[in-house]
């Protein structure tokens, strides 16, 4: 399609409808956060209550999981008390303790860990300090006046009672204040951003490949088959992040320890959620790309002259044979030899179905992995983070492929033929981008629930650069747009802006890299 043809009218009305149906949307449904956020306990953290302690509660904001081997209960000198049980044993946004006996009076602290449907657990502590109850007609101690303190009792001598009780309260307070300290999961989580990183690469790459080969490319045999190759190299990068990423996040529900590594009970507890279903899907879903990427090439133009001298595919059996007249001693002869056309192709995404299933499944996984298992309203925050990850595989896709058709072109000494891809790319980027800026607005609003949490939360700092990240893809892209593609349109022989294209659409790779490691972070970052 051509620049007098881009139906940038109307990219920018359906762009504007869709926002205001986004925003009609979100401001009808009543904003919650993600991931696990202890809203209230009982007793309340540093409260001192009346015994004998029965049991203590913790509320939460969304529906958790009680971590149950993660839950500890010490008294003041850090000894481990026994829990009884833990109610419920499924999902609720209220967890009871119950200790094994009622709590007298001491200092407490209660270690706990919960995780949501995206299988983030989220840990905390909660101390408190229980009184014996006061006998009947006594006037608790905290209350009485400061002036009906026992007269025989000397300054001296009530000073020093003060030092001797600040001093045992102090190392009480330190021993519960060690063992409550909670372990370095620092590296640990590290670690499963990197496998995350990779797994989110591969995963869209691999979806937006697919799309990007049914819609936009157009080229020789070799450069499908090499892009092909592309994709399934993502699958299995896909594949092979989600499997790393397993015994990471296993140490990290286990509170740190690294036998959660061998431990078949930890992988149980963190495959048993929604978590589960989307590891599962993401890893059938790679497989399947991997498995049944074999799209068939589908001819669509012939030969054009002006391009010979590509000598990429001399081998290929599409070559056709050319008489050549030679002189030869008896006089003229003629001679056949193999010439190598450009022919230009298109890959058929109908004849790979274990490669479609795949990249729905890869598509499907998002629902359950991330804020989009915790978020209400669900049906809203799925079909955005479906909306997202395809929108936003294409865009990755389309220009990593683009460049990557660009540059081998650029080696091989032939014409990139950078306006017709550029051109037909542009019109799927343009409506990609419009989608991924939507869908991205709903899905932060939903998430976040103020404005202010995009200051006060790990996941809103992540997401202010991943915005400007964006920002600065979609001013590559308008450049792009609007000078280089309409330059090559009025001269596609000019090499100077094709090679300019070129180097555009690289800087775009790279940025995009970093949009993609900005991505692995808010998966695993806070919104509370």
């Amino acid at each position: 399609m051509t620049a007098n043809t881009h139906p940038r009218g109307w990219l920018t009305r359906t762009f504007a409808g869709l926002a205001l149906a986004a925003g009609a949307l979100v401001l009808g449904a009543a904003p919650a956060g993600a991931h696990v956020e202890l809203v209230a306990s009982t007793p309340a953290n540093g409260i001192t209550i009346e015994g004998p302690l029965e049991r203590m509660s913790l509320e939460f904001l969304n529906p958790v999981t009680a971590v149950e081997d993660q839950f500890a209960l010490l008294d003041g000198n850090g000894d481990t008390l026994r829990i009884m049980q833990i109610l419920p044993a499924g999902e609720a946004t209220t967890l009871e303790v119950v200790p094994h006996e009622s709590l007298s009076a001491g200092t407490y602290g209660l270690k706990w860990s919960a995780r949501a449907g995206d299988a983030h657990p989220l840990v905390g502590t909660v101390t408190f300090t229980v009184t014996q109850p006061a006998a009947v007609g006594e006037i608790p101690a905290s209350e009485s006046p400061a002036s009906e303190s026992p007269a025989s009792e000397s300054p001296a001598a009530s000073t020093e009672h003060s030092a001797m009780s600040s001093g045992a309260n102090h190392a009480m307070s330190n021993s519960l204040s060690d063992a409550l300290e909670p372990a370095d999961t620092t590296g640990t989580k590290r670690l499963a951003g990197v496998a995350r990183f990779l797994a989110y690469g591969g995963l869209l790459l691999a979806i937006g490949g697919i799309l990007y080969l049914a819609l936009v490319h157009i080229g020789t045999h070799a450069e499908g088959r090499r892009l092909i190759f592309l994709v399934r190299r993502a699958a299995l990068l896909a594949f092979a992040g989600t499997v790393i990423e397993l015994p990471f996040q296993a140490v990290i529900l286990d509170g740190g320890s690294t036998d959660a590594i061998a431990a078949p009970s930890v992988y149980g507890e963190l495959l048993s959620g929604e978590f589960g279903v989307g590891v599962l899907l993401r890893v059938l879903g790679a497989a399947l790309v991997l498995a049944g990427m074999r799209m068939s090439l589908h001819s669509i133009a012939s030969a054009r002259p002006e391009a010979r001298g590509y000598r990429e595919d001399t081998h290929d059996r599409d070559a056709t044979l050319e008489q050549e007249v030679v002189r030869d001693r008896g006089g003229l002869a003629t001679r056949t030899r193999p010439v190598r056309p450009i022919e230009s192709h298109r890959v058929r995404v109908a004849s790979s179905p274990l490669a479609i299933a795949g990249a729905v499944a890869l598509v499907a996984s998002v629902s359950f992995i991330g804020h989009a298992a915790s978020t209400e309203p669900r049906w809203l925050v799925i079909a955005s983070a479906v909306a997202h990850v395809t929108a936003g595989s294409l865009w990755v896709a389309g220009v990593a492929m683009l460049a990557a058709t660009l540059w081998r072109r650029h080696r091989h000494g032939v014409e990139l033929e950078a306006a017709l891809l550029a051109t037909r790319f542009s019109v799927a980027a343009v409506a990609a981008v419009a989608a991924v800026a939507v869908s991205g607005l709903v899905l932060g609003i939903a998430i976040l629930g103020d404005l202010g949490a995009l200051f006060s939360t790990d996941f809103g700092r992540v997401l202010l650069v991943k915005v400007a990240l964006v920002g600065v893809l979609v001013a590559l892209g308008a450049y792009n747009q609007k000078v280089l593609i309409p330059a090559l349109e009025r001269r596609r022989q000019s090499r100077a802006a094709a090679q300019q294209l070129r180097r555009v659409v690289t800087a775009e790779v790279v940025t995009f890299v970093a949009v993609i490691a900005a991505t692995a972070a808010l998966v695993g970052s806070s919104s509370t």
